[in-house]
């Protein structure tokens, strides 16, 4: 395995978490959207 196929399997790797990272805080802030509207 070369240089640049481990990079873009890291790449990869790290848009994922990213994007799961980025949905989590999302939903947290809908979350905490609704609770406030509703009180």
């Amino acid at each position: 395995m070369n240089k640049n196929t481990l990079l873009l399997k890291i790449n990869k790797l790290l848009l994922k978490n990213i994007n799961i990272f980025i949905w989590q805080i999302t939903v947290k802030f809908f979350i905490n959207s609704e609770i406030l509207i509703s009180s």
